[in-house]
């Protein structure tokens, strides 16, 4: 269903919470911003996208999060995959405040964002997934410095199962130092919640690549940040991700590599320059590389034998195996180093 934006909520008005928790966003919310930013101009529409299934136990606090923002100009759509849980039950809970909402088998996660994204109207577009949570105050932080092609990177702040709470900066977000750099101490770290885009921008990119359940948006901000490539750093945190055993982040985490692989395929041939083309396909060698060293190395043979097959991989096709990764690997199995 659909409805028209409505004014900030606030915590007397919204639905109220289940008993026992509190604060954040529960007993909490943010303080309502006035109708215009300080210089008269308008809030940007932001528009949020929770792709959710079967998410009964988390989705409440994830709407609850957004929904009390006190933001002027928020859309909020939910996409529900045919939940077979209490999501739904919990979704008609808020309907009054929520723009769009269904409830209908999708094809996956990429999908459903897609499906928000065609509705969306917005001109700042992000998806928060359904076990995440908005901090308080988020989206006055990204519509106080929206303008138009200007991507928006903050912290994010991972919380939840074994691990404390750790914050991840996002940094010196380009395409080619996502490609080879990503993760490398101070010279290129990704978190994707806390990278805000332009809703236009990424429906001329055609949204997400639903052939990469693991990894489409890793896909789509490479790409993304090769033709719109300003970015606005933040150090406010913008988003808490949650770590638990059953996030597709943790429970998929071996279907990863192979994902990567398809996604360099990708864009080989989707990137916009040579140089960028170029790196995809070296960044691509390097996953094959790694992927087929460990997988030797891990067979029930012995270290000789090892040592011998990926000699084989060197001669057989030197521009992917002859480095100094794989020659070590060689050598560490002849002297039987781990």
């Amino acid at each position: 269903m659909s409805r028209e934006p409505l004014h900030p909520v606030s915590l007397a008005s919204l639905a109220p919470p289940p008993p026992g928790p509190t604060g954040w966003p529960w007993t909490e919310g943010s303080q309502a911003l006035p109708p215009r930013r300080p210089d008269d101009s308008d809030w940007p529409r932001i528009t949020i996208v929770t792709p959710s299934y079967n998410q009964g136990r988390f989705i409440e606090e994830t709407i609850r999060s957004i929904l009390l923002q006190g933001y002027p100009n928020l859309e909020y759509i939910i996409m529900d995959g045919g939940s077979t849980d209490n999501s739904v039950d919990v979704i008609r809970k808020y309907e009054p405040w929520i723009q769009i909402w269904k409830s209908e088998r999708d094809g996956g996660q990429a999908d459903a964002i897609n499906k928000g994204l065609n509705l969306a109207t917005g001109d700042v577009f992000q998806f928060v997934n359904s076990d995440d949570i908005l901090e308080p105050g988020a989206l006055h932080t990204i519509g106080g410095i929206s303008h138009p092609n200007l991507t928006i990177a903050g912290c994010v702040t991972e919380f939840g199962g074994s691990t404390d709470i750790h914050p991840v900066q996002n940094r010196n977000l380009a395409t080619g130092r996502m490609m080879s750099a990503m993760g490398r101490s101070v010279y290129c770290t990704w978190h994707q919640p806390g990278v805000w885009m332009r809703r236009s921008n990424l429906l001329e990119l055609g949204g997400y690549d639903t052939r990469l359940r693991n990894c489409f948006d890793f896909h789509a901000t490479v790409r993304y940040l090769e033709r719109w490539p300003s970015v606005r750093y933040t150090d406010s945190s913008l988003v808490r991700f949650r770590v638990h055993p059953d996030a597709k982040t943790t429970a998929e985490s071996h279907l990863l590599p192979a994902q990567y692989i398809i996604a360099y395929q990708d864009l080989m041939l989707t990137l916009r320059t040579p140089a960028m083309q170029r790196l995809a396909r070296s960044s691509l060698w390097r996953r094959l590389e790694i992927q087929r060293v460990k997988a030797v190395r891990s067979q029930p043979i012995s270290p000789f034998r090892k040592a011998i097959v990926l000699g084989s991989e060197v001669v057989a096709r030197p521009q992917i195996f002859a480095s100094r990764y794989t020659l070590g690997a060689i050598l560490r199995e002849l002297r039987g180093v781990e």
